[in-house]
């Protein structure tokens, strides 16, 4: 049962979270303004609370810096660093997907970026794996570009 954290602001993944809230220390956190917004030793970072220790991918990047950062990512099979590519809300989904994958194998398949389509702030980049097309969509907002599906 998902944690209900409108009310109690408890989680145990992100998709427990309502909206662009994170589960950060098992508490849903929003945007933040300064490193006071954040739990623990947490610092904000791109209005988003982030772990000053951690491997994640810095901010901001543009969309070639992101296709590129996950199929490297792909290539030297490291899950962990893969899912911080995507949106939030989705690296839970996706870092069970990507584990059940090749993953330099994938990386390998990915070609220098190919745009397919692109508005404002969407873009779509395709590549063929197995004989199946993937299209990874990113959404480029504030000079940052996350990956929202693949």
């Amino acid at each position: 049962m998902a944690a209900d954290c409108s009310s109690k602001n408890i989680c145990s993944t992100d998709t427990d979270c309502p909206g662009d809230k994170l589960c950060l220390e098992s508490k849903c956190t929003g945007p933040c303004v300064s490193d006071n917004d954040c739990p623990g030793t947490y610092v904000c970072e791109a209005s988003q609370c982030m772990n000053p220790y951690s491997t994640a991918v810095p901010q901001p990047r543009t969309a070639v810096e992101t296709w590129e950062g996950l199929r490297g990512t792909f290539q030297n099979n490291n899950l962990e660093a893969a899912v911080q590519y995507f949106a939030p809300h989705v690296r839970d989904t996706y870092k069970y997907f990507l584990s059940h994958v090749n993953l330099p194998k994938v990386g390998a398949a990915m070609p220098t970026i190919t745009e397919t389509f692109s508005t404002n702030k969407f873009f779509q980049y395709g590549f063929e794996y197995e004989g199946k097309k993937y299209a990874v969509t990113m959404n480029c907002e504030n000079e940052t570009c996350q990956i929202i599906g693949l």
